[in-house]
């Protein structure tokens, strides 16, 4: 949200695509809380008396998990093309270091990778497959921000003339 009136004056087309991409991600993050969640009074259930059904709990169990799984995923696709907008509109607007915005691309580039190998299980993100979030953790929650908070965007780029 922060970044929409810098962006929107280069693109806005990009800078509102973005900002989609990034709610969109939220929303279904937000709704793939809802399977664990449903776990709880799905485990009351289960520990009822009387109740003989333990393998239809067990099932709506790991459904439950399921879609909090398939969740998380769908909403990395967003992240990933949200994110890879984000970053090739900052490299063609130099706003940042060209070399910052690449190691966003990279970043964005291996997580789209990772969910797209992921969700058929091709990669095991749990173990050797989570270097492929290096990159993106690197410029998502250190490069780009401290950059952002010890130097801000390239004045000469930022001006309000520039389009």
């Amino acid at each position: 949200m922060l970044l929409l009136p810098i962006m929107k004056r280069r693109n806005p087309n990009i800078a509102y695509a973005y900002l989609s991409f990034r709610i969109v991600e939220v929303t279904i993050l937000i709704a793939g809380l809802l399977g664990p969640l449903l776990l709880i009074p799905l485990s009351k259930e289960f520990l009822r008396p009387g109740e003989g059904d333990a393998p239809w709990y067990q099932a709506m169990g790991s459904m439950a998990v399921q879609a909090k799984f398939l969740a998380f995923q769908i909403s990395m696709l967003f992240t990933a093309a949200g994110g890879l907008l984000l970053c090739m509109s900052l490299y063609a607007s130099s706003l940042i270091p060209r070399l910052i915005s690449a190691l966003g691309l990279l970043g964005y580039a291996l997580l789209l990778a990772s969910v797209i190998l992921d969700l058929p299980g091709m990669v095991d993100m749990k173990g050797a497959g989570m270097a492929l979030y290096i990159p993106g953790g690197l410029f998502e929650l250190l490069v780009f921000p401290l950059y952002l908070i010890c130097r801000g965007f390239n004045p000469a780029e930022n001006s309000e003339g520039k389009v």
